[in-house]
């Protein structure tokens, strides 16, 4: 095969595919997109496509809003169908959690976001499934909802085919090719294909993909898995997106079943193409017993059928949306960690932008550079405690990593001061059991 052009994309996911949108629709003519099976047939596909801004960064909030705002209008904007459902977002707490789920709350207010909070009797007057006796109030976001990954993927990449992209289904990527500094090609199994821009945006195969060992990308795989049920005692009079803090549990309607998961144990994997791709039964046990506890009229729901898929995750929990230093025409975006598709639409935005004019003018993605994750500790940070919090972080899983930070940002002064002192008096396995007890 011999081919060319002047950009190339590398995985036809939801972030692949409007990065191709974006970049066509600001004028770049020669743009194509290689998938290594059909569109979305990776973890976009798997996604249960939840889009709603209750997140604990800022800068993600308001790339979840812009996007949110595409989704809402879709069809006009980018043509096709995205299965958008406007049903609203809840996101409900106890006691113990009840401040870090209000400072989310209150951010997105100050941020000029509708949500609204609601006591435990408003609660049961929106959504009169729910239990809400342990239940201390929540976030009601009416402006959010859930779409369709597969059919939002396919729209995004049609309409970039409309404009100009060349699509490539069933093209494996085997390497990024280089010379003196800069892109030159990127090698397929069927043959090389000249460019002189190359944007990773290939999931969890990213890591093997990429064209830099010497610029490690700090990415982990987690296996993760979630659940479709069947509505036994019919539809919800309120269909609504759900995460409760307590059980764990998140949810929507998606056509004639639920989409339902629950916070769990993600197992590290080391081979995106070699891990148990059937749901755990124990996981499938905790599921029915929470949904149980949380909707008891949907206690006899039973599971239609089981999805298991790959978080890309980062130390952090963001993803890496940057150029790569030291190979000219080179990008990564990966790590998505699970909040790429509700960011994606201003995330390809942010990403063409930074290509075609080097750095993006229209939604801010500075926070998603890779040079955060080697920046210097602050003045008076000895590496003894780096190395420490280090050790800690390793003895954390990946869900209680992603709660530390939120909960930090809800102690007091005092409160803060007695958190350092731990960290320097406690041992690491002392602090990780008394952050988990925290965290639990």
């Amino acid at each position: 095969m011999s081919a060319s052009a002047e950009i190339v994309i590398i995985g036809g996911g939801v972030i692949g595919a409007s990065t191709a949108y974006h970049l066509a629709a600001k004028g770049a003519t020669s743009v194509m997109l290689l998938e290594r099976g059909g569109l979305a047939s990776g973890e976009t596909g798997k996604s249960g496509g939840f889009i709603q801004t209750h997140w604990d960064s800022l800068d993600e909030v308001r790339l979840i809003a812009r996007s949110r705002d595409v989704f809402a209008r879709w069809r006009d904007e980018i043509g096709g169908d995205c299965g958008f459902v406007r049903g609203g977002y809840l996101h409900v707490t106890g006691v113990e959690r009840l401040a870090g789920v209000r400072a989310v709350h209150d951010m997105l207010v100050r941020e000029g976001l509708e949500s609204q909070w609601l006591d435990p009797e408003q609660l049961s007057s929106l959504q009169p499934l729910l239990h809400v006796e342990d239940l201390a109030g929540g976030a009601w976001e009416p402006a959010s909802g859930w779409a369709n990954p597969l059919a939002a993927t396919r729209s995004l990449a049609e309409a970039a085919r409309r404009r100009g992209v060349a699509l490539r289904e069933d093209t494996r990527v085997v390497r990024i090719v280089h010379d003196h500094g800069r892109v030159t090609g990127v090698e397929t199994e069927a043959g090389v294909i000249a460019c002189r821009v190359a944007i990773l945006a290939a999931g969890p195969w990213t890591p093997r993909l990429h064209a830099l060992p010497e610029v490690p990308l700090p990415i982990t795989l987690r296996r993760g898995q979630v659940c479709y049920l069947d509505r036994p005692s019919g539809f919800p009079r309120r269909e609504i997106g759900f995460y409760d803090e307590i059980t764990g549990l998140y949810t929507h309607p998606s056509g004639d079943t639920n989409f339902v998961g629950i916070d769990y144990k993600l197992g590290e994997v080391q081979d995106p193409d070699d891990y148990v791709r059937t749901v755990d039964a124990d996981y499938c046990t905790a599921l029915l017993g929470k949904l149980a506890v949380r909707f008891p009229p949907l206690a006899p729901s039973r599971i239609v059928r089981g999805v298991v898929g790959l978080y890309d995750f980062t130390p952090d929990g963001q993803p890496i949306v940057d150029a790569m230093p030291g190979l000219a025409g080179y990008y990564v975006a990966a790590g998505f960690s699970g909040v790429g598709f509700k960011s994606a639409p201003a995330t390809g935005l942010g990403l063409a932008e930074l290509v075609l004019d080097g750095k993006p003018s229209s939604v801010a993605i500075d926070h998603l550079a890779l040079a955060r994750f080697s920046a210097q500790p602050p003045a008076g940070i000895s590496p003894e405690l780096i190395a420490k919090l280090s050790a800690v972080r390793e003895l954390l899983s990946v869900d209680e990593q992603a709660r530390l930070i939120p909960y930090v940002m809800t102690l007091a002064p005092d409160q803060l001061a007695a958190f350092a002192a731990l960290l320097v008096t406690r041992s690491p396995a002392e602090l990780a059991a008394e952050l988990r007890a925290r965290l639990a």
